[in-house]
Parts: C-alpha cells; sequence; structure tokens
C-alpha cells in the first residue's frame, strides 16, 4: 500500500500480490481519495488495501471489478461510528463496515 499526496488531493496505490500477478495483471492499482486531511487518507487507504486483498481473494472478480468497487468505497466515509450505532443509511457503507469490520 502507498499514499502519496498531489495537488487535487490524496492517491492511493496497490501492488498486485505475485500470487494473483496471472489473473490481474502486474501493473499497480491506483485511486484517487481527492483533498483529504493525512489522518482520513491514511484511514481510506488501510481500508482500501483490506478491501483490495479481500476482493482479489474472490475466484470471479476481475480486474475491472476491482478497480471499480475500490472507486466506490474510496469515497465513503465509514468512521467514525455514530454514537447511538444506528444503522447507516448509506448500503454502500453498511457493506463496508460489515465486511471489513470497522467500528
Amino acid at each position: 500500500m502507498y499514499l502519496w499526496k498531489r495537488e487535487n488531493g490524496f492517491t492511493f496505490q496497490q501492488r498486485i500480490p505475485a500470487s494473483v500477478e496471472s489473473k490481474f495483471g502486474k501493473s499497480l492499482i491506483r485511486v484517487n481519495l481527492g483533498p483529504l486531511s493525512a489522518a482520513d487518507a491514511r484511514k481510506r487507504a488501510i481500508i482500501l488495501s483490506g478491501a483490495a486483498i479481500q476482493l482479489m481473494d474472490d475466484p470471479d472478480i476481475t480486474r475491472e471489478t476491482l478497480v471499480h468497487s475500490l472507486r466506490v468505497i474510496a469515497p465513503v466515509k465509514i468512521w467514525p461510528r455514530p454514537a447511538s450505532q444506528q444503522s447507516c443509511q448509506s448500503e454502500v457503507h453498511d457493506q463496508v463496515a460489515n465486511t471489513l469490520e470497522v467500528r
């Protein structure tokens, strides 16, 4: 996982593990996170990295679907969880939070 800042915000980058290079190729996965604080960018990068690893384990997923999924997840604010622990309004938020067990 790598994170860097440019004029338009942070970018997340993930290397494809050697064990799945034949399926996803060798080129890096990059997702623009946009203008965020460094702390928020780090949190999102960690979440995206975990999601990428989980998605790469799926035998049916393609590189295109993997990248699209990460781009959908990237802008979703999944922290902090509401103090009341009320159910989230966003279905994507719920799926990501449940899959990655983020609190």
